[in-house]
C-alpha cells in the first residue's frame, strides 16, 4: 500500500546533532525546506550547512520556499499588507509544491521542516499540512522532546488555543466547520506582514523592517488602552507577561484581551512566555534582592541562553506592540526585549507607549 503519510519538525534552537537525531528517530529519509529563506543565525540551519550534513547522514534535502514558504511574492496573494493563507493554497506554484510532497512520499519518509518549534506557531501546519490533509495525506508532527503528534491532537490543542473547543455531542460536521474557523484565526495571527513601502519581491531574502511598540497596562482605563494601540497602528498584540492572567486590570486577562482586542480594534494577540522572566528573576526583583542592575544582567543572559530571534519572525513584530503590566518602560523587562530584537535583527523601530 502506497505510503501517505508526511512528517513536520521545527528546527528552533536545537543543536545540529539533536536535531539529526529527532529525524533518525522517526525514520525520516528526507527533508522538505519550508522556509521562504531557508538561512539561520545558527550556521548549521543555513541551507548549504544543513543539507550537507543531511547528505552525510543518508537523508535527502529539497528546498520548497518558493513553492511552499510563507513570505510570498506573488502580489496577489496580499490582502493589504498581510499574507492571505487562502490565497496562498490557490497559487498554482503552491499547488506544484503539494505536488512534489505528494509524489516524494511514494520513494521517502518526508519531514516538512520549517523554523518555529511550535507546530501551531508555524505555517508548516496551519498552511501547508491543512492542505495536505485535505488531499487525504496524514500528517504527524515531530515535537522538541522527540514525540510524534498526530495531527487531530494538533488540532484539539488549535480549537483550545482559538477558545473554539469543541464538544464531544457536535456532529462530524460541525466540528470540521469549527475547525476550519480555527485554522484560519490562527492563520490571521501568524502570517507574513509586509512592511510598509516593500514590495513582497524586495521583501524575498531580506530581514524586514520592524516598527515595534511596548505598552504597559497599569494605571490605564480600558478606553485609554485600546485606543492608545489604534491610535499607533498596532495590529498585533504580543503579551510578554509571564502570568498572562492579572488581577490588575480586568480587560487584560487571556481571553478577556484576547476578544476585546478583536472586537474593539481588529488586533491579533498572541502569548510570548519565552520572552518573559522566570520566576526566580521575577520573585527575586519583587522581593528587593537584586535591582534593577543585576535584573536587567540577569534578564538579557537569560534570552541570549533562548535564543528567541531563533523560533521567530522580524514580520510577526512588525506594527506589534509588547505588552506588559509595568507603566514604565525604562523598569520593565518589555524594552530589555525590544532592545534584545533590535540588537539581533537590526532596523528595529522602538516606540514606548
Amino acid at each position: 500500500m502506497t505510503n501517505r503519510t508526511v512528517y513536520t519538525i521545527g528546527h528552533s534552537t536545537h543543536s545540529l546533532e539533536a536535531f539529526l537525531g529527532l529525524l533518525k528517530a522517526h525514520g525520516i529519509t528526507a527533508v522538505a525546506d519550508v522556509r521562504s529563506s531557508p538561512r539561520s543565525r545558527t550556521g548549521h540551519f543555513s541551507q548549504e550547512a544543513l543539507s550537507t550534513a543531511l547528505k552525510h547522514e543518508g537523508i535527502d534535502y529539497v528546498s520548497l520556499g518558493r513553492e511552499l514558504g510563507a513570505r510570498r511574492v506573488e502580489p496577489e496573494c496580499y490582502d493589504g499588507r498581510w499574507v492571505d493563507f487562502d490565497k496562498v493554497a490557490q497559487l498554482p506554484a503552491f499547488k506544484a509544491g503539494l505536488d512534489r510532497i505528494e509524489k516524494g512520499i511514494e520513494r521517502y519518509r518526508v519531514a516538512i521542516m520549517c523554523a518555529e518549534k511550535e507546530p501551531l506557531d508555524c505555517h508548516r501546519t496551519i498552511l501547508v499540512s491543512r492542505a495536505l490533509q485535505a488531499r487525504g495525506i496524514e500528517v504527524r508532527h515531530i515535537l522538541a522532546d522527540g514525540a510524534a503528534e498526530d495531527n487531530l491532537s494538533t488540532e484539539r490543542r488549535l480549537l483550545k488555543m482559538e477558545n473554539m473547543e469543541a464538544s464531544l455531542f457536535e456532529a462530524q460536521g460541525e466540528r470540521e466547520e469549527l475547525v476550519g474557523k480555527a485554522y484560519d484565526q490562527r492563520g490571521k495571527k501568524i502570517a507574513y506582514f509586509r512592511p510598509e513601502g516593500d514590495t513582497p519581491e524586495q521583501q524575498q531574502g531580506t530581514l524586514p523592517k520592524v516598527s515595534l511598540f511596548t505598552m504597559g497596562f497599569a494605571g490605564k482605563s480600558a478606553e485609554d488602552f485600546f485606543s492608545e494601540l489604534r491610535k499607533a497602528g498596532v495590529r498585533r498584540l504580543v503579551d510578554v507577561r509571564l502570568n498572562n492572567v492579572s488581577q490588575l486590570a480586568g480587560f487584560t486577562k487571556k481571553r478577556d484581551l484576547q476578544f476585546f482586542l478583536r472586537e474593539l480594534a481588529g488586533i491579533a494577540y498572541i502569548h510570548r512566555p519565552e520572552l518573559a522572566p522566570t520566576k526566580d528573576i521575577l520573585n527575586d526583583y519583587k522581593k528587593k534582592r537584586i535591582d534593577w542592575a543585576e535584573y536587567e544582567r540577569r534578564f538579557n543572559q537569560l534570552m541570549e541562553q533562548r535564543q528567541p530571534e531563533e523560533q521567530l519572525t522580524a514580520a510577526e513584530f512588525d506594527s506589534a506592540c509588547l505588552l506588559c503590566s509595568e507603566p514604565k518602560a525604562e523598569t520593565c523587562h518589555r524594552r530589555l526585549v525590544a532592545e534584545y530584537l533590535a540588537r539581533k535583527w537590526g532596523n528595529v523601530d522602538i516606540q514606548h507607549l
